[in-house]
């Protein structure tokens, strides 16, 4: 898998250096499911000091499903740890009212971990490619096109801070959202 370069913005650069953790996160689960899906992995950075931060090359698998799980499952994921370790940092710091300045620290890391769930620009388009030129069944691409579409904005919504808003719901809003739930 190909990285390709581009010019990144100064301001997604500073979200990138400061949402570390979650892009070696997103390295290692990365890696996990290339391992479980046999995707031949080639290369894997867990931190570089340029542009991108953290990425796994791999050859694609022959399967159009192994494809989107491969894609899919590292989001999902991603975004699934994101929540639950805020909400283990939303419990003490709202519910109990503790207020500890050190309970702000697993908000960070969640905000830093839901942020960077999204995939690359490549992994986007090949979905889209899967989705929208190769696939022949109508309900496939009835379900898969705008899936595809989704992660394709979200992904290329990067200049518009689109994932720091996403680790911010994350964060923020799911938890909160869980207060609200019956026991």
């Amino acid at each position: 898998m190909e990285q390709t370069a581009y010019k990144m913005p100064s301001s997604v650069r500073f979200i990138c250096v400061f949402t570390l953790p979650g892009i070696m996160l997103r390295s290692i689960l990365k890696l996990m499911f290339c391992r479980l899906l046999r995707a031949d992995v080639l290369k894997i950075a867990y931190m570089e000091n340029r542009p991108p931060y953290g990425y796994v090359e791999y050859r694609l698998p022959e399967s159009r499903a192994r494809i989107v799980m491969l894609i899919c499952l590292p989001i999902l994921a991603q975004s699934l740890i994101a929540a639950i370790v805020a909400a283990c940092a939303y419990i003490p710091l709202f519910v109990i009212i503790n207020y500890n300045p050190l309970r702000v620290i697993p908000l960070y890391f969640a905000f830093a971990i839901g942020a960077n769930a999204f995939p690359s620009r490549r992994e986007a388009d090949i979905l889209w490619r899967l989705f929208y030129e190769k696939e022949k069944n109508v309900m496939l691409k009835a379900v898969g096109i705008p899936f595809a579409a989704l992660i394709w904005t979200l992904t290329m919504g990067d200049f518009l801070w689109l994932n720091c808003f996403y680790g911010a719901a994350i964060t923020l809003f799911v938890p909160y959202a869980m207060t609200f739930l019956p026991l």
